[in-house]
């Protein structure tokens, strides 16, 4: 043997148990597909076995946190509106808090009955110009995934992005 020591390679620190820390762990974002999610018909949502599987996740995780999503949702809401409050210098009272909770539930309520009853033909319009588009422009279009309304965060601004932490 040689007197030479063989460098091992630097390896991250050793897998703790317990918990993630917050910063790694994904219950927001779950969290936020299953506000969606409960605000759809269930004759026009995925199941959530489905849900979880598009999203790499248990359907018992996803079960678990669907208990308490009203709870959750109501204070990133008042998280969010007090925020905003705060910012242009109005006091919020807690009758003010409840309505303004109470009208951003209708609100995604509405979004998701409307993209219920539009979607099926939004979607057969964007198939019957898919050719169209392809034989006079040459743009590609792809229609979009079964499950990608659910798994992929909506683009631009949106109702859902309320729910987001600043």
């Amino acid at each position: 043997m040689s007197s030479e020591t063989i460098a091992s390679p630097v390896a991250k620190s050793p897998r703790r148990a317990g918990r993630k820390p917050k910063d790694d762990g994904r219950a927001d974002e779950l969290r936020q597909v299953l506000v969606k999610w409960s605000y759809y018909p269930e004759n026009s949502r995925p199941s959530l076995r489905d849900l979880a599987e598009a999203l790499n996740t248990s359907h018992q995780l996803l079960s678990h946190f669907l208990v308490g999503i009203k709870e959750w949702e109501r204070n990133k809401d008042l998280v969010r509106c007090r925020a905003n409050a705060k910012s242009k210098g109005i006091l919020l009272t807690e009758k003010s808090e409840r309505e303004l909770t109470s009208k951003l539930r209708q609100l995604r309520r509405r979004s998701a009955l409307s993209s219920v009853k539009y979607g099926p033909r939004l979607r057969a319009m964007q198939a019957q110009l898919a050719p169209a588009l392809r034989a006079k422009c040459g743009i590609e279009f792809e229609p979009p995934q079964p499950m990608e309304e659910w798994t992929k965060p909506p683009d631009g601004k949106d109702i859902w992005n309320l729910l987001r932490s600043e």
